[in-house]
């Protein structure tokens, strides 16, 4: 990251100014230093005292901010662009300083041209770079610039994130055909670290439809990481699975408990045959004395009908105080704001969250997941 026999030790207080952006960012790094950084085209620049050094872009930040190629030029770029130069950028903010020769050596040889399989090596070999449990971990302001190029990466992991470069920065210069065929090569033989972070570079493709029936089987597996990388914080499915499959992902997701409200589109695919499938699931579950998952009541929406709202009724007279609230705030976004209202007020005290959500009829999916954090944090 530095050049030789000029790395600022431990205790010295250094300022690194980083050409990322347009406006400065100020953070504080884990010596205590202030760290300011800004985009320009031409590199980082880190400040020590009296001495500045300079360190050029990483080459594969240089390939994802080129132009696209002539050869690509029947769908244009075959890659969200967008998307791409900011996740290259995620990366290169926090990848180690032992991990930058890798990436380098990597987006040289993607620039000069590797097989679909030197390309799942590449991918494969970044786990010996950057720890697999190390978060991503993205401020509110790239979060909400990721948003906007339409992807979202809260829950990636760092090595994620540089595996989903470097395959998207080798199909931007890349024929659909020659994307699908490297795709699926390196799905086969991908551990499952590897098959998320393909999973999740879905929702950046502009052809991701070619790859509906690897998407689907994904959603099959038994692996709950595996589903929830297809699944959770990607518009993929919702963009491209028939209803069918949409219903499936939406039921095996409370089956399994995954975090349903972070299926992207999920209020804007509620049905009457969804929510029928939920209430057999609740019906089901009943039965056989088992509680109900609260997030099933999302699947509801207004779709439930009178089977709906006595269901939703039972749950307020007789399930535990968190599901009680999960139903009060379904029945508002039923349409029955009054009853949920009533609940609120038989509850002693009444807990200041829930009566904010109920009291502003926020009935959106991302509603009831600040709900659901909530009931984490006051979880006996």
């Amino acid at each position: 990251m530095f050049a030789a026999g000029s790395r600022p030790g431990a205790g010295e207080h250094c300022r690194m100014r980083a050409f990322f952006s347009a406006q400065p960012q100020t953070t504080v790094n884990t010596q205590g230093c202030e760290e300011r950084r800004r985009f320009n085209n031409t590199g980082i620049k880190y400040y020590s005292h009296n001495r500045s050094l300079h360190v050029p872009f990483l080459p594969l930040q240089q390939l994802v901010r080129q132009e696209a190629p002539h050869g690509n030029q029947e769908s244009g770029y075959a890659v969200n662009a967008d998307g791409l130069v900011l996740i290259a950028d995620y990366v290169a903010r926090r990848a180690p300083p032992a991990a930058r020769a890798f990436i380098a050596t990597a987006g040289r040889d993607i620039d000069s041209g590797v097989t679909p399989v030197r390309l799942a090596q590449l991918v494969a070999l970044a786990s010996r770079h950057v720890r697999p449990a190390q978060a991503l971990a993205p401020s509110p302001p790239e979060r909400d610039a990721a948003l906007g190029a339409g992807f979202d990466p809260s829950h990636w992991g760092l090595l994620e994130a540089l595996r989903i470069a470097l395959f998207l920065t080798w199909s931007r210069s890349a024929q659909p055909a020659a994307i699908d065929t490297a795709f699926r090569h390196c799905l086969r033989f991908a551990d499952l670290g590897e098959q998320c972070a393909l999973y999740r570079s879905l929702p950046l493709l502009t052809d991701g439809e070619r790859f509906l029936d690897c998407a689907t089987q994904g959603c099959r597996s038994n692996s709950r990481t595996l589903f929830e990388a297809v699944a959770c914080d990607s518009s993929y499915p919702a963009r491209h699975f028939d209803d069918t499959a949409w219903r499936q992902l939406v039921i095996k997701a409370i089956f399994i408990d995954a975090p349903l409200w972070r299926v992207t589109g999920l209020d804007a695919r509620l049905s009457p045959e969804l929510a029928r499938m939920a209430l057999d699931l609740h019906d089901e579950r009943r039965s056989a004395g088992r509680a109900t998952p609260p997030a099933l009541w999302l699947c509801l929406g207004t779709h439930g009908g009178a089977r709906g709202m006595r269901a939703l009724r039972q749950a307020l007279a007789s399930d535990p105080p968190q599901a009680q609230a999960a139903a009060a705030w379904a029945l508002v976004r039923a349409g029955a704001h009054d009853e949920a209202l009533a609940w609120l007020v038989r509850q002693t005290p009444p807990d200041s969250t829930i009566a904010l959500v109920l009291h502003r009829r926020d009935v959106s999916q991302q509603a009831f997941g600040h709900l659901a954090h909530h009931f984490a944090k006051v979880a006996p």
